[in-house]
């Protein structure tokens, strides 16, 4: 029992680690997250001791820790969903970049129809319905499928980047 002092608050020395009235195993939500207690881990200091529990998977699983630029990403999504099936290593962030760039801004580019209607729906893998509309990549002159609600102008992140590189359109 953690006692309390004569104003009502939990005395000193007592109420730290395991002996905290909110002492949650050594595990905590962090972003979405799951944090566990790693006091020896080389980045715990930075982090309250506290490492995402991906990491530590991902590291027991290459039987060594990772660099400060390698990146683990959740394959389905769900960042509780620690299971080594479900994460992937990536070199760096450059990399994991463009798989989430792909997969919620950019749409490859695809043969147009003549016949096709100005705004289509498609189904993503998680059921949701996404309207696309025909565009025209403002430095290559392809034609491409983007989302209707996004401020894409170009058909892949190197047009963009020529395209922001050419016209100082730092945006």
């Amino acid at each position: 029992m953690v006692k309390r002092d004569s104003k009502g608050r939990w005395a000193k020395g007592i109420s730290v680690g395991e002996n905290s009235p909110r002492w949650g195993g050594g595990t905590r939500l962090s972003n979405g997250y799951k944090s566990v207690r790693a006091e020896g881990h080389p980045k715990a200091k930075a982090r309250g001791f506290y490492i995402y529990e991906h990491i530590l998977v991902m590291e027991k699983h290459l039987g060594r820790y990772l660099t400060n630029k390698e990146v683990v990403h959740h394959i389905n999504g769900n960042k509780l969903d620690n299971r080594i099936e479900n994460l992937k290593l990536f070199i760096n962030n450059g990399e994991h970049l463009k798989l989430e760039l792909r997969k919620y801004r950019y749409v490859s580019v695809l043969p147009v129809p003549s016949n096709t209607k100005e705004i289509i729906v498609k189904r993503t893998n998680d059921g949701q319905a996404r309207q696309y509309e025909i565009r025209r990549c403002l430095l290559c002159n392809k034609l491409f499928w983007a989302y209707r609600s996004g401020k894409v102008k170009n058909c892949s992140i190197s047009c963009s980047n020529k395209w922001k590189a050419k016209n100082g359109d730092n945006k």
